[in-house]
């Protein structure tokens, strides 16, 4: 009895193994034209045209489940799909590989913090026999719709497991040079070859599964904040931080992701930074001023300081010292502190945004001539961005309905409208408010400039208007 139970699970075992291959299909087939013989046939009176018909439909059942078994599963709706594909030369491999390697990614991918919406999905050798370059895993990702595949095959060469792998990300549209530095990164990262000897092998495997681990998720947290989807990528690069922060590791690859971790999170908290300053611009809601300041609070102070500090600042760089500026500014009215930040852009020559801000500030604080010096040097751009110039006026305009008794705004705006907007009419509005507003003994030397601007402003005006009636 025992014996007959064994080689039943035994026929079994084997049965799952072949049934993915044709012969596996036609094997399935004849059992269950075997069994529909030996049940229905003669014992209930079948004739041979119902015989027939329930022959016919078994099989086109069976082929129907063959070929849907056969199918890659694709990645449900929602979630985030990571394929695993790795041949193997034999069946002891494959088990050893799904049981001691893949099984423990996906336990591992599984229990992050993100596992409820990964969907991970081993694919089975017939399908893995066919992934041998990365087109054909580019084929499978498109057909499982997922995010993430790892391809590769396994060989076992003088008592070591050797994996080869490979691996590709969706990443989205982006542009060619952020691509290559994306595809750079990738290839220098993902472990392409992993050896692992027979010796202590389950810890091994256990090692790499978790480096594999982690810099699938790097990767994918890179491929998620490329196409702005910040909160999974800032959920992924947060788990690798924890994880690897009470590592020991010798892996190169883990150590240069340590590295790179506080630079992903500044560009995460920067863009997030940017949408709220937007969000700000639009509403003046000050909870996206809570928003904005938390964000770039977030940033490493390392980089904080090589912001201020280095002497070639990227655009990156140049635009959290504009955003830290506007926050302190706009959180804490705190003048001297955003002109540090400001001031730390003294070195970029070819962009005139710090210009109007230093220009803004400033005049915030009563110094005109110095803003003015600002304004002068925005001048000297050959062409200045009008999305800018509009941001200034509208900042300019919304402190002045805040606090009205600014009024040497009037005067800037004045200035912008004449020597940068060159809109004269306007111009003459502004310096007209302004000396309406300016007491006696407050800005002496601008209150002469301003009599002087508005004579020059009406002749100019009336001189082009009987241009225009000529």
């Amino acid at each position: 009895m025992i014996s007959d139970v064994t080689n039943l699970i035994k026929s079994l075992v084997d049965f799952k193994r072949i049934w993915p291959k044709p012969i596996g299909l036609l094997f399935a087939i004849i059992v269950a034209i075997g069994l529909e013989k030996f049940i229905l046939f003669d014992p209930i009176g079948f004739s041979k045209t119902s015989y027939l018909i329930c022959l016919i439909i078994t099989s086109i059942s069976i082929s129907i489940l063959w070929f849907i078994n056969r199918k890659p599963p694709k990645t449900k709706k929602n979630k985030i799909g990571f394929v695993v594909s790795i041949r193997c030369s034999n069946e002891d491999e494959g088990n050893r590989i799904h049981e001691d390697f893949i099984m423990t990614l996906q336990n591992l991918i599984k229990n992050g913090p993100l596992g409820n919406i990964f969907h991970f999905i081993e694919i089975k050798q017939h399908i893995a026999e066919k992934i041998i370059n990365r087109e054909k895993a580019e084929e499978l990702q498109k057909i499982t719709r997922s995010h993430f595949v790892i391809f590769g095959r396994v060989r076992f060469r003088q008592k070591k497991y050797i994996l080869e792998l490979e691996g590709i990300v969706s990443h989205g549209p982006i542009k060619t040079i952020i691509q290559a530095k994306f595809t750079n990164e990738f290839n220098e990262l993902f472990p392409k070859q992993i050896e692992i000897s027979e010796e202590n092998e389950l810890l091994k495997f256990e090692i790499a599964s978790q480096e594999t681990e982690h810099v699938a998720k790097y990767i994918m947290g890179i491929a998620a904040f490329l196409t702005y989807d910040l909160v999974t990528s800032e959920i992924l690069f947060t788990d690798i931080k924890l994880k690897l922060s009470s590592v020991d590791t010798n892996s190169s690859a883990l150590k240069k992701i340590i590295e790179r971790l506080p630079f992903r999170f500044f560009d995460i908290y920067l863009t997030k930074a940017d949408f709220y300053i937007n969000r700000w611009r639009e509403s003046k809601d000050p909870s996206y001023i809570s928003a904005l300041l938390d964000n770039l609070d977030k940033i490493d102070k390392k980089i904080e300081d090589d912001c201020r500090y280095s002497k070639k600042k990227t655009a990156a760089q140049y635009k959290f010292l504009l955003l830290k500026s506007v926050a302190v500014f706009l959180s804490e009215r705190d003048i001297l502190k955003a002109i540090s930040y400001i001031k730390s852009c003294e070195s970029i020559t070819n962009h005139e945004t710090w210009h109007f801000n230093l220009a803004f500030l400033e005049a915030y604080r009563g110094d005109l001539k110095k803003a003015i010096r600002q304004y002068r040097k925005c001048q000297e751009f050959v062409k200045i961005d009008p999305q800018t110039v509009n941001q200034v006026e509208d900042f300019i305009c919304w402190v002045l309905e805040e606090e009205p008794e600014r009024y040497q705004f009037h005067f800037c705006l004045g200035f912008i409208n004449r020597y940068i907007k060159e809109d004269k009419i306007l111009a003459l509005k502004d310096f007209e408010k302004f000396s309406a507003l300016v007491e006696n003994r407050q800005f002496v030397e601008q209150q002469e400039l301003t009599k002087q601007w508005i004579c020059e402003l009406k002749n100019e005006i009336k001189n082009e208007k009987l241009l225009n009636e000529m």
